[in-house]
């Protein structure tokens, strides 16, 4: 009985068992791999698919855009927000209209005299229209979409304002060679069968970006993407995490279009750190805008773009501030306030104008009225010695005085004196100068002096300084420079002067010791030039900013051209010269999107007269002799030319570098750890009246590194000369390079 009882039970439990073992259960698919990083790469290959439609539905954009940054340097917390008007036409015009900007910044505390500053620049290749830079924002690099513009769905991602260079895109046709890709997660959304990939991405030379993307698998759209970017890949931070938040936009035919709503950069440097955030808003795609109808003004603003009161800016914010940030609002308004008043800059006038022991020692002395826009200023102690003056020690007094108007205009009347003790003689110069046109650089300049000129002012650097590269001038100067319309500038100018060689002088015995041959001063008689000269600089299509009352140059996509006329006239106030002079010389930068960057300039010219010979060596065309052992500007001078040559007759000359910026070290494993780059470049001078035909060429690595926030590049270059013997000093050269980011891009 109990046996029938368990093979009953038993049976009960099979027919359970096997019940259960036959309903129909619905289960989500969910896919097995074997391999997660396959995963990765063929939901990339997916999103890849989308690019090009991505790019045709945005091939123009216009929105609204509202920026906030914030940083915190040296434990002091800046602030910078303005709302704008933006606009894109691919591939990378960009046009900003500034509605509404506030730096919350006041004019400071006031320069109370007490400051000692030291400078020193270079350049080899002057410009006639002089400095056109805008005034720095600090980290506030953020002041429009071109600044972060990080377009993933273009092949190549160029924002010069923080990356070194070009970087290719994770979702270029050529990723899988600059990245590698991993799966690390697939969420689940609201709707059924529709998953979220979550993918990361790593750089595979080191010198990229790494980072992560949201995809959906519905479209194949990516919904957010976080960017990471190290000190090696930008300009300015040691460290840079942009998080891009995408939105869909529905156009006319599918797919939808892929945009980005807001933005997020988040950087550290050297313990500074700092955040911005971007809206857009207000999206109008592919409207029938071209570059034509953009213009020209990279950034403007609105004329009350900087007087906007709180309510307004209340109104017109997108977001509220956060509490620490209203305080900090509301502790600059009340700064502003105390720093405006007139009891407060009265105050600082008066501590400037107070006489005080070091400042005829260490800051100079001066006086300054701001109400009245008048200021004067005498050079200090230690700025008046000149050791290395022509004949030995000569002592330096300098100084200037000042009158701004209210329209920006400025008048300065500008002079100095010095003494040599050696030959017992007394030079100088007194300038005036007034800017009468401020937004168009209008100046008319007046000058009188007796002076050492150099005579060559781009030479060797020995030969700069060697005696031999001086004479005396008497002069008096007149001349007008003015942007006549955009990017066409011209200069004229009236030299009249004296010109005689000091071989009678008194010299140092230190400069024969050390220039050797180069430093006999030239002896040749005393003549008397009147020199008239039209100079001309041909921007195409030259980009701009236009702030308040001032316009701010940013270069062109085209070569500059620069026209230079001179005629000396004959028997003009005495003057013993007759000829012609004409040059002629284009130049540019190039970026390329993968293959570095690219610097060249090309130049011809000659004098012509009835007696060539006639032409003094002062006036000559000079072509600078090249320097041992360093590399020297190569777009203006040679790295193995033997000495320094001159003439007035017909030349023509050429230089050229580019830069590969690791487009061919960084495909070779473990070469690419070292983060080499290369470099080729040469030039040629062909002067038929010296019989001179030099043509070399050069080859380099490049290593970029940094002093404290300065991004620089150290390089090492092999010289050749073909079919011509090259001394020891000129085959191997050093040099060091520089990184301008206010024009986003090096200085060779």
């Amino acid at each position: 009985m109990k046996r029938l009882l368990l093979i009953a039970i038993l049976a009960q439990g099979f027919l359970a068992t096997a019940q259960v073992d036959t309903q129909v259960v619905r289960l989500e698919m969910a896919p097995v791999f074997g391999k997660r990083t396959n995963v990765a790469w063929e939901v990339i290959q997916k999103v890849m698919a989308q690019r090009s439609a991505q790019m045709e539905q945005t091939q123009t954009l216009q929105c609204s855009t509202y920026a906030k940054s914030s940083y915190i340097q040296g434990g002091r917390s800046e602030l910078f927000e303005f709302l704008s008007y933006s606009q894109r036409v691919r591939p990378g015009t960009y046009r900003e209209f500034v509605v509404a900007a506030d730096q919350h910044l006041t004019r400071g505390p006031g320069d109370f005299g007490n400051n000692l500053e030291v400078q020193a620049s270079f350049s080899g290749r002057g410009d006639f229209m002089g400095e056109q830079r805008a005034p720095e924002m600090g980290q506030h690099f953020f002041e429009g979409l071109e600044d972060g513009d990080f377009e993933l769905y273009a092949p190549t991602i160029h924002v010069p304002k923080v990356l070194a260079q070009p970087i290719p895109s994770p979702l270029a046709a050529d990723a899988g060679i600059n990245y590698r890709y991993d799966l690390v997660d697939i969420l689940q959304t609201d709707q059924p069968g529709q998953k979220i990939y979550v993918l990361s991405f790593a750089s595979r030379s080191g010198k990229l970006m790494d980072g992560q993307l949201w995809v959906h698998e519905a479209d194949w759209h990516i919904s957010k993407a976080v960017l990471t970017l190290d000190g090696s890949a930008l300009t300015r931070f040691e460290k840079l995490v942009v998080t891009q938040t995408y939105q869909q936009w529905q156009t006319w035919t599918p797919p939808y279009a892929n945009i980005v709503s807001q933005r997020e950069f988040r950087w550290s440097d050297h313990g500074d750190t700092g955040v911005v955030t971007v809206q857009h808003r207000d999206f109008q795609l592919n409207a029938n805008l071209t570059q034509r109808q953009l213009g020209l003004a990279v950034r403007s603003y609105a004329a009350d773009a900087f007087d906007l009161g709180s309510e307004k800016w209340d109104a017109i914010r997108p977001q509220p501030l956060a509490a620490e940030e209203v305080a900090h609002v509301a502790y600059q308004d009340s700064l502003a306030l105390y720093y405006d008043s007139d009891a407060y800059v009265d105050s600082v006038d008066r501590e400037y104008n107070t006489f005080k022991w070091y400042k005829p020692v260490l800051t100079g002395m001066g006086y300054r009225s701001r109400k009245r826009g008048i200021s004067l200023y005498l050079d200090p102690l230690i700025a008046q010695f000149r050791p290395f003056g022509i004949g030995g020690y000569r002592h330096n007094l300098g100084g200037s005085v000042t009158k701004t108007f209210d329209n920006d205009q400025r008048l300065t009347l500008d002079g100095y004196v010095n003494y040599g003790f050696a030959n017992q003689d007394v030079k100088g110069e007194l300038s005036l100068n007034y800017r009468y046109n401020p937004r168009r650089f209008g100046d008319v300049e007046w000058a009188y002096g007796d002076d050492y000129m150099m005579v060559n002012t781009y030479e060797s650097i020995m030969g700069t300084f060697a005696r031999g590269n001086y004479a005396r001038r008497r002069y008096f100067t007149v001349a007008q420079r003015m942007e006549w319309f955009n990017g066409f500038y011209v200069r004229t100018s009236l030299d009249f002067s004296e010109r005689s060689s000091i071989a009678n002088l008194v010299m140092d015995t230190w400069s024969d010791d050390l220039f050797g041959a180069l430093n006999p001063p030239k002896d040749f008689p005393t003549y008397t030039v009147a020199i008239a000269g039209v100079q001309v600089l041909i921007r195409p299509f030259q980009r701009y900013i236009f702030k308040r009352n001032r316009k701010f140059i940013l270069g062109s996509d085209y070569p500059d051209i620069e026209i230079d006329y001179r005629w000396g006239i004959p028997g003009l106030f005495g003057s013993d010269v007759d000829y012609h002079q004409l040059r002629i010389e284009s130049r540019d930068f190039i970026q390329w999107p993968r293959l570095g960057y690219t610097e060249w300039s090309a130049g011809a010219g000659s004098f012509f007269g009835a007696n060539l010979d006639s032409i003094r060596f002062i006036e000559h065309k000079f072509f600078r002799g090249s320097d041992q052992r360093l590399f020297s500007m190569p777009t203006a001078s040679f790295q193995a030319l033997d000495s320094t040559y001159h003439t007035a007759r017909a030349y023509v000359e050429l230089y050229g570098i580019h830069h590969f910026q690791g487009a061919l070290l960084e495909r070779i494993p473990l070469v690419n750890r070292l983060n080499l780059e290369t470099a080729v470049g040469g030039s040629a001078v062909l002067i038929p009246s010296l019989d001179l035909r030099h043509v070399e060429t050069f080859v380099g690595v490049e290593r970029v590194f940094r002093i404290n926030k300065q991004l620089m590049k150290w390089g090492i270059y092999r010289v050749f000369t073909p079919g011509q013997t090259i001394g020891s000093g000129f085959q191997w050269k050093a040099g060091i390079n520089i990184y301008d980011s206010y024009r986003g891009r090096w200085l060779y």
